[in-house]
């Protein structure tokens, strides 16, 4: 793991991460049900696009040049500890 709650001006990133050799920007979703939908759905093109700039914020930042993914890690449950119910989907 690279950066956990990464802060800038144009949004966050919950989780920076190597995936080989490119650098990962992760939403992490919790839920306690699907009641309203899985919790992927709630990342839409606007957060997508949020989360591109953070990335690239973060890539000037450390004058890096390097290839970037994004990613939604969710977590689904009620009492007691999630389950994870998706690994890191990377959605270039």
């Amino acid at each position: 793991m690279v950066a956990r709650n990464y802060r800038c001006r144009v949004g966050e990133a919950d989780i920076i991460a190597w995936d080989g050799k490119r650098l990962v920007f992760v939403e992490v979703k919790t839920r306690s049900s699907q009641a309203f939908g899985a919790p992927a759905e709630a990342v839409g093109r606007r957060k997508l696009k949020r989360m591109q700039k953070v990335a690239e914020s973060f890539l000037r930042e450390g004058d890096l040049d390097l290839p970037i993914g994004l990613g939604v890690m969710t977590l689904l449950g009620g009492e007691g500890e999630p389950e994870l119910i998706t690994e890191i989907e990377a959605i270039d």
